[in-house]
């Protein structure tokens, strides 16, 4: 994936850090690109903190700062999320929107086995991500060998693309787990699940396999940050 393609378990360590931060701090870090400063003065209470945890580097003189290089990645995935509302606009147009903006054109056709072209038609895609088989298909493999198979599948296409299967998605048993748990437990949710609930739902589950699932979700297409 292009924005989401980072250490989610880095991701969510780092949401202890975020969920101390007032509303006004998150709107500025929100909009903080690499190598481009900010006034200090804009995270107001906060700066101690988000220097701290390595969020921020504050500049010699005290006045500017910017983006930490290790949270780079972070970053870069909260200002993904603030760009596609899909939650309050579950639409075709949006989920296209977020499909272009995420996926190369490659990873597009990869993610099924129809036969059917995505890289020329985006609009099938959509349609297909938003069935009810779409997720059935995947909710009902039954252990890592079907999971696998599933995914081997999937990450082949006529144009040559297939993933390194030294980094599969559904790397163990473990993960195809966590992440049919965390598509079940949005699915019954009649509400959006913040990543801060998501660790309280799933405070059973060791915060890697956590941070995997989550990974496979948004790879996959099934979990909309």
């Amino acid at each position: 994936m292009k924005l989401f393609d980072l250490d989610w378990l880095d991701f969510l360590q780092r949401l202890v850090v975020w969920e101390k931060l007032t509303l006004s701090s998150r709107r500025v870090y929100a909009e903080l690109k690499p190598n481009l400063g900010v006034d200090v003065k804009g995270f107001g209470d906060d700066l101690s903190l988000l220097e701290e945890s390595a969020f921020i580097t504050v500049y010699t003189d005290g006045k500017r700062a910017r983006l930490h290089k290790s949270c780079h990645p972070f970053a870069r995935a909260i200002r993904a999320m603030c760009q596609h509302d899909i939650l309050s606009r579950p639409d075709a147009a949006t989920l296209q929107e977020y499909i272009a903006d995420h996926y190369t054109n490659a990873e597009q056709d990869a993610l099924s086995p129809d036969p059917r072209n995505y890289y020329y038609s985006i609009q099938n895609l959509v349609s297909d991500v938003m069935s009810v088989e779409w997720l059935n298909d995947f909710l009902f493999l039954k252990n890592i060998k079907q999971a696998r198979d599933w995914e081997s599948r999937r990450q082949r296409n006529s144009y040559g693309y297939q993933r390194n299967f030294d980094e599969r998605i559904l790397e163990s048993g473990k993960v195809l787990v966590a992440a049919q748990s965390i598509i079940k437990e949005l699915m019954s949710s009649t509400d959006e699940v913040s990543f801060k609930e998501l660790l309280l739902r799933f405070k059973h589950l060791n915060l890697a396999d956590l941070a995997a699932g989550v990974f496979c979700g948004n790879s996959l297409s099934f979990a909309f940050p």
